[in-house]
């Protein structure tokens, strides 16, 4: 089984090369994803899609998982992800991420904490958040803070390597963040 899935790999990776991926394209891949524990590797997005002229991040509630695509619209970066609940316990209601199409308005440092959460004080590390509306940001966390459902108050949690990937080479204050539906 092993030997199978070592194979697979190899002629995974053979076939992205030989598909005419440039190698700074599957470094970027490979520094900014958690691919290998991303449900299996599966990739949610397209490896390229119409260029927009502009950068984008996109999340996938639904699909559990997150997309950069570069202004010529190749995905450069994915992993998993998990965005706001459909109960949170502390709030006695739902608090699904903000779904629609926002801007990146500010970024901070692997210090980031909440302002609000834990309820009352807040305290939370959100390490390289990004903000995107008000008080919900990309941010990173643990592997195993980013589970295979949706769980935060409305945040999107991604692995920390990632989000210090997306922080410091990908998204910049103004870059498009878009949320797709549950």
């Amino acid at each position: 089984m092993i030997i199978r899935n070592v194979f697979s790999a190899v002629i995974g990776i053979s076939l992205i090369f030989l598909s005419g991926c440039s190698s700074s394209h599957f470094a970027a891949q490979d520094q900014s994803s958690d691919s290998a524990t991303f449900h299996g590797s599966r990739r949610v997005f397209p490896e390229k899609i119409p260029p927009t002229g502009k950068r984008f991040f996109i999340f996938s509630p639904k699909d559990l998982g997150w997309g950069a695509y570069s202004a010529d619209g190749i995905l450069v970066g994915y992993g998993r992800a998990s965005g706001g609940s459909d109960w949170c316990k502390q709030l006695g209601r739902q608090c699904h991420t903000p779904i629609g199409v926002f801007s990146i308005r500010s970024k901070g440092s692997y210090d980031c904490v909440s302002g609000k959460y834990p309820l009352p004080t807040g305290g939370a590390h959100m390490p390289y958040c990004m903000f995107f509306l008000n008080n919900y940001a990309i941010h990173g966390a643990p592997p195993e803070y980013v589970p295979s459902h949706n769980a935060s108050h409305g945040c999107i949690r991604i692995t920390t390597r990632a989000a210090k990937w997306l922080r410091d080479h990908f998204i910049r204050i103004g870059t498009r963040v878009k949320v797709t539906s549950y």
